[in-house]
């Protein structure tokens, strides 16, 4: 719960930083591992560094690109990919359609 409270403030930050992404450029992990501290700072919490690495990983995943989805983009298998709603993600390789488990 934590997590999801850290990325989505982080988010909120990056978004109101004038160092962050322009013009399709990327941002860079040093921005975006500045905005997650400053909101553990301002809430008072503290993460281990593994779940503040992921949270740091996943946020880079969701800012460039197409975020969750780019993995299955570049996958050249991949000919559709079918997003029904917030929580189902179905790809297709040729004929055969899979579930991802994505949201």
């Amino acid at each position: 719960a934590l997590a999801n409270t850290v990325m989505r403030e982080a988010r909120r930050e990056l978004g109101s930083d004038q160092s962050g992404s322009k013009d399709g450029q990327n941002v860079a992990e040093n921005t975006i591992a500045i905005a997650v501290d400053k909101v553990l700072k301002r809430r008072g919490e503290s993460l281990d560094d593994l779940e503040r690495a992921n949270i740091i990983i996943h946020l880079q995943k969701d800012l460039l690109g197409w975020g969750v989805l780019q993995p299955l983009i570049d996958n050249k298998e991949v000919t559709d990919i079918h997003v029904y709603d917030y929580n189902t993600v179905v790809l297709q390789r040729g004929k055969v359609s899979e579930p991802t488990g994505l949201h």
